[in-house]
């Protein structure tokens, strides 16, 4: 594959994209849907998949090597596990972001595309919790959808948002994740559909509460753009990472943009500049959609504007992708 032709303002190279497929989701989960009323994209203005499709065939020539599906939940969509398919056999090195929620019935069709991997988004194993959480009793659901997926051999990993409320479900994660061979990922809240206030959990509270079991034992990064610090904890001998853009901010290895599922793309999460790719896209002007792909590098800054936990008012984390 050829270097990256997109470069930002501060040389970092881009070669990963997240493409959102939809807004919609099964779940409330207060991170990505805010408490008050909200309003869903219109269908006729989400991305149609031949569109999306049409964008991935030109991504090996640009220099991308990574695609992430996203959503809301991107299962939900009507026609999605065809699309998956083309979508991984145009454009190999492609990833999928999901709640679990439709994961069981799908993971036949996902094994099948091929998919590199599949991060399934689990913040407890509390059935109470879990659906005062997202507001689905659907617990039994997801975990049925990740050891099917399991048993056919996806690559997978479990998503952890780290709540103050779930403080107690570290080690029950821990060792679900330990018991499958998976690496568990504890993320932290981001200040986007609403302002994490108390619940906000960092890292190193995270990690002290597994040092009163455990040792971490510091990993190298997955690669040079991964958000990830991976940790090996000898006791159990599994990985453990923490994406935690707050306390410890990886922006400059920032290597990504987001699509959202209208079409639009943002070269930093925390940023309100979009621009958008839909008529570019309708018209097939691969001319002007890169010169849409470096006008957004032109705009990402050097860190992002997470520095408060104030809730950044916009679009919820659902709108833009997760």
């Amino acid at each position: 594959m050829p270097p990256s032709r997109f470069v930002d303002p501060f040389g970092r190279f881009l070669d990963y994209v997240r493409i959102s497929i939809t807004d919609r989701c099964p779940f409330r989960c207060r991170y990505c849907y805010p408490h008050e009323p909200f309003s869903f994209i219109p269908h006729e203005r989400i991305l149609r998949y031949e569109d999306i499709l049409y964008l991935l065939s030109l991504f090996p020539s640009w220099g991308i090597r990574k695609v992430r599906i996203t959503g809301g939940e991107p299962l939900v969509r009507k026609g999605v596990l065809p699309f998956l398919v083309k979508a991984a056999a145009l454009f190999p090195s492609l990833y999928m972001t999901t709640n679990g929620y439709f994961l069981k019935e799908s993971a036949p069709t996902l094994k099948e595309a091929s998919l590199k991997g599949v991060n399934v988004s689990l913040d407890t194993l509390d059935g109470t919790s879990f659906c005062k959480l997202t507001g689905v009793d659907g617990l039994e659901r997801v975990l049925s959808g990740i050891d099917t997926s399991l048993s056919l051999g996806i690559p997978l990993k479990i998503n952890a948002v780290a709540m103050r409320e779930t403080l107690d479900q570290i080690f029950p994660l821990l060792s679900f994740a330990a018991a499958r061979g998976v690496t568990l990922r504890f993320i932290e809240q981001m200040p986007i559909s609403s302002d994490p206030g108390d619940s906000f959990l960092s890292q190193e509270e995270v990690q002290e509460r597994i040092r009163t079991r455990f040792s971490l034992e510091p990993l190298p990064l997955e690669d040079s753009a991964s958000p990830a610090s991976l940790f090996r904890i000898p006791e159990t001998g599994q990985t453990v990472g923490f994406i935690s853009a707050l306390s410890h901010p990886f922006c400059h290895r920032c290597s990504k943009v987001r699509i959202t599922s209208d079409g639009k793309i943002r070269s930093c999460l925390s940023s309100e500049n979009e621009l958008s790719l839909l008529e570019a896209l309708r018209e097939r002007d691969p001319t002007s959609l890169e010169k849409i792909f470096n006008d957004s590098l032109k705009q990402k800054g050097l860190k992002h504007c997470f520095q408060s936990f104030h809730h950044h008012r916009g679009r919820t984390m659902g709108q833009v992708g997760g």
